[in-house]
């Protein structure tokens, strides 16, 4: 078996590689720019803008798993694999969204995926749509901040229950290489146990760091403009 994955050096694809890889299944990463050698994966070179140019990166593989980064062409980016993953008659398509898309389709990282996943559901590969909440591991990029004692992402006083993207790569793993009705053409919502709010990450940042982390508040206009980091 082999599965292309898009997004495969990012925080979820590179622990969904690493954990295929160890299951003896083959994995070739699509990817913008020539990368370094490395025995165990192969790499096509090729941009989704340019349907041309990743062609070939579907053929001869049974799966595949798509992660578009962020960005104002992602919808076109998603389309398009949709569409060679249907021309190459693929077995099975994992598609990784976000929960709670329709909500907000305003969200320009919300609204493209619901056009993207459409296109999935109708272009009839055997599918499964994985719809996670947010990263913890996207507290890495708030580093310095956290440092000067401040978590300023908005997460407000409602919360939200992250996930640790270590466990996404896992549920894409088992939607990816599980055959039968389990995970085909269903949707699963991916969330952790416990709702975080804005203040208690900034609690929980405090005892871990051994100094005092407060919450910087629902700004969302300087959150836009990054003038809390």
């Amino acid at each position: 078996m082999k599965i292309l994955v898009i997004g495969g050096t990012g925080a979820v694809g590179s622990h969904l590689t690493k954990g295929l890889i160890a299951q003896g299944i083959k994995v070739r990463i699509l990817s913008r720019k020539k990368q370094s050698a490395n025995a165990s994966v192969e790499f096509a070179i090729g941009d989704l803008n340019d349907a041309n140019s990743v062609r070939s990166a579907f053929d001869g593989v049974d799966a595949v798993f798509m992660l578009n980064a962020l960005g104002p062409t992602e919808t076109n980016e998603g389309l398009v694999a949709v569409s060679l993953a249907r021309s190459a008659k693929l077995k099975r398509l994992v598609y990784m969204s976000v929960q709670n898309a329709e909500a907000a389709p305003y969200i320009p990282h919300f609204g493209s995926k619901i056009a993207i996943e459409s296109a999935v559901k109708a272009c009839g590969v055997p599918y499964t749509i994985l719809q996670p909440n947010m990263f913890f591991q996207n507290d890495l990029w708030l580093k310095e901040a956290l440092l000067h004692g401040i978590y300023p992402s908005p997460v407000g006083d409602k919360g939200c229950n992250s996930i640790d993207a270590r466990d996404i790569a896992k549920a894409a793993q088992r939607a990816l290489t599980n055959q039968g009705s389990e995970f085909e053409g269903k949707s699963f919502v991916l969330a952790g146990p416990t709702l975080l709010t804005g203040a208690s990450i900034a609690q929980t940042w405090s005892a871990k760091l051994d100094k005092k982390v407060v919450y910087a508040g629902h700004d969302l206009d300087s959150w836009a403009q990054g003038c809390l980091i």
